[in-house]
């Protein structure tokens, strides 16, 4: 009976140390693989999780994702991207195309836009559960100061 007891414990404590490291090969971040691996990564449904936009100098904004809301990379270059409309008040959809080409994730409206792609979002983590995307820029405000900023978009499977 005891020889049975310390097998149970012995096989349940392999299970679960196959179980993690299972998970953690899940959770491999790929925002430093090649742009293939990045696009096979990022098909799928990604909800908004929250969008953070900082100015230097400045402040921080941080909005929450609405329920709802989401960005669906589909194989063949389309993209369907469903967000909150403040004007409107409800939850409106677009439709366009992607690609990843240097690192970075573009999206157009048509895809004569991706031949040629100009400003596109870093990505700057790619797991197979999160994806957050980073675009910056400079702009001078109205004493002709530069001000840097900074748009974070934190995505979830």
């Amino acid at each position: 009976m005891k020889n049975k007891a310390q097998f149970l414990t012995m096989a349940t404590a392999v299970f679960f140390l196959l179980f993690t490291s299972c998970g953690k090969d899940d959770d491999k971040d790929l925002s430093g693989g090649s742009d293939s691996e990045k696009t096979t990564a990022i098909v799928g449904r990604w909800e908004f999780v929250k969008d953070v936009w900082q100015e230097t100098p400045g402040d921080t904004e941080t909005e929450p994702g609405v329920n709802g809301e989401y960005i669906e990379f589909k194989k063949d270059g389309a993209a369907v991207v469903r967000r909150y409309d403040e004007d409107e008040e409800k939850l409106k959809e677009d439709s366009g195309f992607w690609k990843v080409k240097g690192g970075k994730l573009f999206l157009a409206e048509d895809r004569e836009e991706l031949e040629d792609p100009e400003d596109g979002m870093t990505i700057v983590k790619l797991t197979s559960s999160e994806l957050v995307l980073e675009e910056e820029g400079t702009y001078k405000d109205q004493d002709n100061r530069d001000i840097k900023w900074k748009h974070t978009t934190y995505l979830k499977k």
